[in-house]
């Protein structure tokens, strides 16, 4: 069983809690739909719980603000290094192209799973160690 939680993360009000047989993304995107049909934002504002007080804190007042919204001028810089490409690392497989072939036609790395895919993680494992060995 899975128990799925969402909190308002303005007002901290719990908007769901349900209990599931699966933890898939479509099962907490039901909830998530779910609770914000039940709650309409309008409901938050009539029983006063909305912090009107800080709410100036997030909003920017000025257009330049707005524009620098997020930026840390403080904060530290990034490396001076070509931001439109990014270099990826060669491998190297050890299993023969036929074997890599049946690895992926045997084993489907997003195929629903209990326990998070280290099952499959396992199940992989266990293939590569059986044929790096013959």
């Amino acid at each position: 069983m899975v128990i799925h939680g969402g909190i308002d993360g303005y007002t901290r009000i719990p908007v769901y809690l349900k209990c599931h047989t699966n933890n898939r993304a479509e099962t907490v995107l039901d909830c998530l739909i779910g609770a914000a049909c039940e709650r309409a934002l309008g409901e938050l504002e009539a029983r006063g719980s909305q912090h009107v007080a800080i709410d100036n804190l997030y909003q920017p007042t000025t257009l330049e603000e707005f524009e620098q919204y997020g930026i840390d001028w403080d904060g530290p810089l990034t490396a001076e290094i070509d931001v439109d490409t990014v270099e990826v690392p060669e491998t190297h497989c050890p299993l023969s192209e036929e074997h890599y072939e049946e690895l992926i036609a045997s084993i489907d790395p997003i195929r629903e799973s209990n326990s998070y895919a280290i099952d499959i993680y396992l199940e992989t494992i266990e293939f590569v160690n059986t044929h790096l060995q013959q």
